[in-house]
Parts: structure tokens; sequence; C-alpha cells
């Protein structure tokens, strides 16, 4: 049997854990399906740009260990939206601060525009050309 705090592997029948001594006779109140909809909102609003930095990290435990998401529930949700420190860092263009735009692809955001308009700093048009990595293929983006 599994933690659902830390995850640590304990013999069946374990009242506690012998990682962090959390109590493992009451589980029934983790990974609840409300809950696990909730964190997982919250999983893909920190891991959109493929990095989860350090205050996201502790707010995520935070968030976590408030609703009831075992280790192995979370850790298998990252794993399903991408969300690795290994993933390529995210193209950012910054034009300005009205819009945001991302562009995912298997929950893992590519890249990101983030626009404002601005009449005195009229931009036209926007070209972007990338490759996938894993065809070879051209992509292209034009506004």
């Amino acid at each position: 049997m599994n933690c659902p705090k830390c995850g640590e592997g304990n013999p069946e029948g374990a009242k506690f854990c012998s990682q962090c001594r959390t109590d493992l006779t009451d589980l029934s109140g983790y990974d609840q399906p409300e809950a696990e909809a909730k964190y997982r909102e919250l999983l893909i609003d920190l891991l959109g740009d493929g990095i989860l930095e350090d205050w996201e990290e502790k707010s995520l435990e935070e968030a976590r260990e408030e609703l009831k998401i075992s280790f192995t529930c979370s850790k298998q949700m990252q794993a399903e939206l991408g969300g690795s420190n290994n993933a390529p860092p995210p193209v950012a263009i910054f034009i300005d601060i009205a819009h945001i735009k991302k562009f995912q692809v298997g929950g893992t955001c590519v890249f990101s525009f983030l626009f404002k308009n601005q009449i005195e700093k009229g931009l036209r048009s926007v070209s972007l050309n990338f490759e996938d990595t894993d065809t070879s293929e051209p992509l292209s983006v034009k506004t």
C-alpha cells in the first residue's frame, strides 16, 4: 500500500506510513472525483508553460494535501498532462498584455502569445516558422 501523502510503499495493514507517519487507517477521503477535477484544473494552469517553478510546486503540494489527492494520483495526472522539467522550453512572444493565447500539443504548452492593442504601435502581421521535431515537417503560423 502506497502512502497517499508521500508515495512511500508500506506493508499491507500498516497503520502509519513508515516515511512521513501519515495515518493509513482511513483513506476513504482521498482521490474523490470532484477534488480530482479541481486539482486537474490547477495542474493544467500551472503546467501550461511546461515548467514547474518552485513556488508553483509548493502551491501544488498545498492544494494536493487540501483536496486529499494521493501522491500516486498526482504524479499520474502530471504525466498525462505532459508536465516534466525535461520538456523543451516554451516559446513566448510578448507583443502586449491584453490577450493570451496558448498552443498545446498533448497537454503541453508548445508556445504562447500575449497580445495587447496599442494604437500608436501598429502590428500588421506576425509570421512564425517551427519544425515538428518528430516528423521534421515545417509548421507555420501567420496572423
